[in-house]
């Protein structure tokens, strides 16, 4: 009972463990422009918000932003409404002469949304080689750190450093802005319709990196050659209008059911697991002693049940066919016959006797 109860404390110190290093990851939110964490990019909004670019946080979907002015900023991760890819509302803003900063992330893979505003902008995607399976090299070959250098003729005097990629958007190289150690294009500019579109990494423009002065140094000359305002796409990291509630209540109250049915479930295993299944049993125990006592439990057990006429008979013909010379006769066979206790007595203590001799 004592096991039991731990095991499943145990298990709910676990989940509960779990849950909270889940609830971490997703309060992280990388790239958001409101996120503190290491992703996000709330370090660039402050810092483009002192040199006058007037950021804005779009908490709605991007209709909002096809005005065809300031720069359209989405970046990934998405953490809300993955699927929800305003495709033709990105290509209208384009078409009336705005920005776009796409900053691409570092997922596995990219996410639905991350590959279809990338085919939007005719921009594929190519698998990085995977790393090395033995694991001293896996963990050498994931921690290592790029060095991107500016292309150009001038090239930054400090390089941009970011995480091994796990996927790179196949951008042209002629509007090459950042360049691997592979010369691998990581990030590009190039005109498409009627706006200007700048394709990059969000790891370089996120809190981690921007206070390094070659990241800082960046920022500021995207500040520079794209318009203002800066439109901050935070409808897909979870914003939304004040007043307005997140989930619908249908959905909402959907939620609730499921929560309460998952805690009456819970429930019924913690008490059916605490609870005997039947009776107890005392588990008897195992028999201990010498022959000498088994054999005094078995001869009372026959002189109970009167067998000394067919033990004296059975005690002579099992004597006989151990040692065929052994001179039993009439007499012993007369005294057997009577079928007694003490028949059975004089008739083990004769053939004791013809057996020493």
């Amino acid at each position: 009972m004592k096991r039991r109860v731990l095991l499943i404390a145990a298990a709910l110190l676990v989940g509960t463990l779990i849950g909270m290093v889940l609830a971490g990851h997703r309060l992280a939110a990388s790239g958001s422009a409101l996120s503190r964490g290491g992703g996000g990019l709330l370090a660039a909004r402050l810092y483009l918000q002192h040199r006058g670019a007037r950021p804005v946080l779009l908490d709605r979907p991007l209709a909002g932003a096809a005005s065809g002015r300031g720069t359209l900023v989405i970046a990934f991760p998405w953490q809300s409404r993955t699927f929800e890819v305003d495709r033709e509302l990105v290509s209208e803003h384009l078409a009336r002469g705005g920005d776009l900063l796409l900053a691409y992330g570092w997922e596995p893979m990219p996410a639905p949304g991350e590959r279809a505003l990338l085919g939007a902008l005719n921009v594929d995607t190519t698998t990085m080689a995977s790393p090395p399976l033995a694991p001293w090299r896996w963990r050498a070959a994931t921690a290592r750190t790029w060095e991107l250098r500016r292309a150009g003729d001038h090239p930054a005097p400090e390089p941009l450093r970011m995480r091994r990629p796990r996927w790179l958007p196949a951008l042209p190289k002629e509007g090459a802005l950042l360049l691997g150690p592979g010369d691998e294009v990581m990030a590009s500019a190039f005109t498409l319709r009627r706006g200007r579109v700048v394709v990059l990494p969000a790891e370089l423009l996120a809190n981690a990196r921007i206070a390094d002065p070659a990241h800082a140094a960046l920022l500021e000359s995207l500040r520079g050659w794209l318009g203002g305002p800066w439109l901050f796409d935070e409808y897909h990291h979870g914003l939304g209008p004040a007043g307005e509630a997140a989930i619908p209540s249908a959905t909402r109250r959907g939620f609730d059911i499921l929560f309460v049915q998952l805690l009456l479930i819970y429930a019924a295993a913690a008490l059916a697991l605490s609870r005997r299944l039947g009776p107890a049993w005392r588990e008897a125990p195992p028999l201990a002693g010498s022959a000498g006592g088994f054999l005094l439990r078995l001869g009372a057990l026959h002189h109970r049940m009167d067998h000394h006429g067919d033990g004296a008979a059975l005690l002579l013909r099992r004597a006989a066919e151990l040692d065929r010379r052994l001179p039993i006769d009439d007499r012993l066979r007369e005294i057997a016959g009577r079928g007694d206790a003490d028949a059975l007595v004089e008739v083990g203590q004769a053939v004791a006797r013809l057996q020493r001799r």
